[in-house]
């Protein structure tokens, strides 16, 4: 496994700016739903990666995105996601009680307008809630090389 860690390594500085791989925790990375909280987020959270809860989303998911050190150091101060409510605080295209699109979608979608002048984007890492949120360099070929290096630890890579 020597040879995956150190692709996912260099997939890691590839895409996200100012990340340095000899930082990384020693040793093979866990495999699936361990990568993410055993060892990437101790790692990383805080710099490009963020852990939140779509249920919150407009108010601590969104500061949190907004504070990490990769978007502020991009000139991202804050994310806006009021637009995306109607005047009752409902999600559009949803209602109180179940979205009629995935969070992530109604989410990411918006959050990647906002951070596309400034050449970051955001990623879903896996699949859940809360959700692991990476920022990224908006390069296509660096963001592929990330999603083809998680593939060998079970782990997904979702744009929007």
């Amino acid at each position: 496994m020597p040879e995956n860690r150190s692709r996912l390594l260099q997939a890691l500085a590839d895409a996200i700016p100012a990340v340095d791989p000899a930082t990384a925790p020693a040793g093979d990375p866990p495999a699936a739903d361990a990568l993410l909280p055993a060892w990437l987020g101790p790692w990383l959270a805080g710099h490009c990666l963020a852990q939140v809860d779509w249920r919150e989303f407009s108010t601590h998911g969104a500061a949190a995105v907004a504070g990490l050190a990769v978007l502020r150091a991009a000139g991202v101060s804050s994310l806006d996601v009021e637009d995306l409510y109607d005047e009752d605080g409902i999600p559009l295209g949803g209602d109180d009680n179940d979205f009629d699109m995935e969070p992530a979608a109604l989410y990411l979608a918006h959050a990647n307008r906002e951070l596309a002048p400034h050449g970051m984007q955001l990623l879903e890492l896996g699949r859940g809630d809360p959700a692991w949120l990476l920022a990224v360099r908006n390069d296509p070929a660096a963001i592929r090389a990330l999603g083809a290096a998680l593939r060998p630890w079970g782990l997904q890579a979702r744009q929007y």
